[in-house]
């Protein structure tokens, strides 16, 4: 026996669907009490299957009422793959622990990919799933964490690693490319955004480095996957630990001096890891010019 749904008995009379056609009534219900509805509201639906259960001869008729729904702005219908978003399904899911709706979501949208319906429903819901978390859910660590991850800030994101990753790191040498920010991969992204990790940054060391690129007599060759897998990887190129020259500590802190002669012979890689300003010190009973570390980026 499915799940139940809970239906207002004032359904009939919203006057939101008033001016609907009888069709168009009907195939709304359905859309908000079938066995294929998600937490989210979105979930793959065929005109097919709609005129089966629904007991339409002519799938015309499901058509219209479809378009009438879109028109409306009741659902939105990704035809091309056959996914419909049903905008007030996720509203109207008031019971639950908010972790367990917040997973609901996640898993949603690893299923279901339509970027066109993902954007809707952010506009939508994205206040109500910050509320979720506000609410004291506790998401385990590896797993849903923060509502960044439905972030289209955060989408987008993404995307930029996997090109800058493709289009940069791996030119001219034997480093794998990535065909896709898996669900995996994007958890682990995120960990390592909220440990402070600059990714470009880091992208950027590992270009330079021989041993990370395979160059080195030891042939070595970084993944994608190697650089975000835990909080020691990055931090180590960050620190220098696979770049050409060795002879520099590279674990610098707040408030750190050097000379300005000194702190320009470090690499560049390294120093565009610090926040720095322009000071004076004193170097044999004369005030010279310094670099001291304001704030550490990485």
């Amino acid at each position: 026996m499915g799940r139940s749904i809970i239906v207002d008995r004032g359904f009939w009379k919203n006057p939101d669907i008033q001016d609907f056609t009888f069709k168009e009534k009907f195939v709304y219900l359905y859309l908000i009490t079938n066995e294929s509805v998600t937490t989210s509201g979105i979930y793959p639906m065929s005109v097919k299957t709609i005129a089966n259960e629904c007991g339409f001869k002519d799938h015309d008729e499901v058509i219209g009422a479809m378009n009438s729904l879109v028109k409306n702005k009741k659902i939105l219908w990704d035809k091309n793959k056959q996914l419909v978003f049903v905008k007030n399904a996720f509203k109207h899911n008031k019971g639950g622990r908010g972790d367990l709706l917040y997973r609901g979501i996640h898993n949603d949208r690893e299923k279901y990919d339509s970027e066109e319906l993902w954007a809707e429903w952010n506009k939508i819901h994205g206040k109500r799933v910050k509320e979720l978390k506000d609410s004291g859910a506790n998401y385990t660590k590896g797993k849903v964490k923060t509502t960044k991850e439905l972030d289209p800030a955060f989408q987008q994101e993404l995307k930029d690693i996997a090109e800058y990753w493709n289009t940069v790191v791996c030119k001219d040498t034997d480093i794998s490319l990535i065909q896709k920010i898996t669900a995996e991969r994007r958890i682990k992204v995120l960990d390592r955004i909220e440990e402070g990790m600059k990714w470009k940054d880091i992208f950027d060391m590992v270009k330079q480095s021989d041993y990370l690129c395979g160059r080195s007599e030891k042939k070595f060759l970084v993944t994608f996957d190697w650089v975000f897998w835990n909080d020691t990887n990055w931090r180590r190129v960050a620190e220098g630990n696979y770049s050409q020259n060795k002879k520099y500590n590279y674990n610098y802190k707040e408030g750190q001096l050097f000379y300005k002669t000194d702190w320009l012979k470090l690499p560049a890689e390294v120093r565009k890891l610090y926040e720095t300003v322009d000071v004076d010190a004193q170097k044999d009973g004369k005030l010279v010019k310094a670099i001291k570390i304001t704030k550490v980026k990485y």
